[in-house]
């Protein structure tokens, strides 16, 4: 999970000096010709809709019950 979010985190640092923005969904991020190809989950958990640069990332519902955070 941590090198999900770790992948997710630099994608999106990448997409916002590619874009000049600093927010990104998901689906711009993720996909086949995207920066991330797929992101398989380990235990159920679910990653944000988007991004916004200099905020942590939350996995939320590890195993039904924890949270975990990724600060880049």
């Amino acid at each position: 999970m941590l090198n999900n979010a770790r992948q997710l985190s630099a994608a999106s640092d990448q997409y916002f000096l590619e874009n000049g923005v600093s927010s990104v969904i998901s689906a711009n991020l993720v996909g086949a010709t995207n920066y991330v190809k797929a992101v398989n989950t380990v235990a159920g958990e679910t990653y944000p809709a988007g991004y916004t640069q200099g905020e942590t990332v939350t996995i939320l519902g590890v195993a039904g019950a924890r949270t975990i955070t990724y600060a880049p």
